[in-house]
């Protein structure tokens, strides 16, 4: 496994090159070599003269090459790389005669200082790899292995689509990647454009549509959706309320998150009309004043206001001037204080629906009885009673990430560990890496 990290220096042990990226090698370079019974077997690259040096620079520079140049770069390989990886086809034939294969995959991070969710995104990928035998033995597929050599490339604590349409392509043409994984909502159909015109399947770890930027839906055959449809949440809440006869709704969202930017318009443009309910409010807040804590005091133990409390008490009395019965508010941090202030200002409605923060722990520890009756939606959390074939239950996958890693998991975890038992299943339902055979299992296990 390789980090990339572009203005942030990782805990291990690093070697800085020319100030732009630090690489912190922990897998080696695997190749695929003659076993002793004939068939292909993986193996560190032979310790003998320059012939490591050659692998690795075939490995990573040549490798994954079809056609006549790839058969050329191939028969060049010295008897300790006799088998560089020229594409699926390939790959699938060494794992059907039971040899192991190098498969690499990658994703694009916002630097952990910046984005908490970060670090919980990659332990949730990285539970995966332990637990499925990826990083050592490899993940058993037909008569033959899969050992998995994964990259992360973290962008600067203020990136743009350019800085992660960068790191995509980097991961692309120079780590060589077979698939990936979309993790964070801002630039997703960047990241997703970019991967499906390289062939590379990817999951997309969000849960509104692949939008373009003026508004139409961007459909290609790489990509996976991990999460389910998140704008079906909102339309169940809305769908209940309106049965106790609240019909007239304010939408409220901070304008500084992809996610909560485009659920809020959706909601607005594609959900009230058809259910019969009245939009008589609709409200975005600066980027300034949104943000991902509940709570400014340092160790989120005792409510400290962080916000702006004006901006919240001028949208609520103006949502309650406009008859609005139905709150739907697409927040991440904010909605601690906002609730605060609808509790301050004796302001209340007949259903109140905020994402994100009724979600958290710390939640009703800072709240208490102002944070009750309101209703969140949850990608996922560790109560769920779902079954799962490699950790057994929700509960026992959370036992495991908390003794590894010293904390639960989050959504953001179990999403990342989600995409890489999808992609094993993937895989190893057709006993392919190929991505059009990866999907076809998907879609077939659906």
């Amino acid at each position: 496994m390789m980090y990339v990290v572009q203005g942030w220096r990782s805990r291990a042990s690093t070697t800085l090159l020319r100030g732009l990226a630090v690489y912190v090698t922990v897998v080696a370079c695997y190749c695929i070599l003659p076993g002793a019974n004939g068939q292909g077997s993986t193996s560190p690259c032979d310790p003998l003269p320059d012939s490591a040096e050659w692998c690795a620079d075939i490995s990573r520079d040549l490798c994954h090459v079809d056609g006549a140049v790839g058969r050329a770069i191939q028969g060049a390989c010295p008897s300790t790389c006799q088998s560089c990886m020229v594409g699926g086809e390939a790959l699938d034939k060494v794992i059907q005669e039971g040899g192991t294969v190098e498969y690499r995959t990658g994703f694009v991070l916002p630097d952990p200082l910046r984005e908490s969710t970060s670090e919980s995104t990659q332990q949730g990928w990285d539970i995966w790899l332990e637990k499925s035998g990826a990083l050592s033995t490899g993940i058993p597929v037909g008569a033959g292995f899969l050992r998995v050599n994964h990259t992360t490339a973290i962008v600067p604590s203020t990136p743009d689509c350019d800085a992660y349409y960068r790191a995509a392509k980097n991961l692309i043409d120079v780590h060589k990647i077979q698939a990936a994984v979309i993790v964070h909502h801002n630039c997703k159909t960047n990241l997703s454009m970019t991967y499906s015109e390289a062939g590379v399947v990817h999951f997309v770890q969000a849960g509104t549509p692949l939008l373009t930027t003026d508004g139409r839906p961007y459909v290609n055959k790489y990509s996976w959706f991990v999460h389910v449809d998140s704008n079906e949440y909102p339309r169940l809440f809305l769908k209940k309320t309106k049965f106790s006869g609240a019909t007239k709704v304010a939408v409220v969202w901070w304008k500084g998150h992809d996610w909560t930017s485009t659920s809020a318009k959706y909601l607005i443009d594609t959900t009230l009309e058809p259910m019969d309910m009245e939009l008589v409010y609709s409200y975005g807040w600066g980027v300034e004043q949104g943000g991902s804590q509940l709570s400014s005091n340092s160790d989120g133990s005792v409510y400290q206001e962080g916000y702006n409390t004006d901006v919240w008490d001028t949208m609520l009395r103006e949502a309650v001037a406009s008859g609005a019965d139905v709150l739907v508010g697409y927040t991440i941090g904010e909605g601690a204080s906002i609730m605060k202030r609808m509790k301050a200002l004796g302001i209340s409605f007949r259903g109140v629906f905020l994402t994100v923060g009724p979600t958290l722990p710390s939640w009703s520890q800072l709240l208490g009885a102002d944070g009750d009756l309101v209703v969140s939606p949850a990608q996922w959390d560790v109560s769920l009673h779902t079954p799962c074939f490699m950790f057994g239950s929700a509960q026992q996958y959370g036992a495991e990430f908390e003794q590894r890693f010293g904390h639960p998991p989050d959504y953001t975890s179990a999403a990342s560990t989600a995409a890489g038992l999808f992609l094993q299943l993937g895989i190893q339902m057709y006993n392919s890496v190929s991505p059009d055979m990866i999907l076809a299992g998907l879609q077939t296990m659906s």
